[in-house]
């Protein structure tokens, strides 16, 4: 089964997600979300799942720094 392509609102409701939480629990949620990226590189899931999370957190590290 594939994995439809990247809806912006999703990304966009956790960018707003994110902004909502305090400093330590952003940090957290950001590196929950890199460790969601090397479990999927490490488990060979499909390129569109990988490149899901990495995109998600590209997009959080460049708003957020880390």
């Amino acid at each position: 089964m594939q994995m439809p392509r990247l809806n912006k609102s999703w990304v966009e409701a956790t960018l707003w997600f994110c902004e909502a939480l305090e400093g330590k629990e952003r940090t957290q949620f950001i590196e929950n979300i890199e460790e969601h990226v090397e479990h999927a590189m490490f488990m060979k899931y499909s390129k569109t799942q990988i490149r899901k999370y990495n995109d998600l957190f590209s997009r959080l590290v460049k708003k957020f720094g880390h």
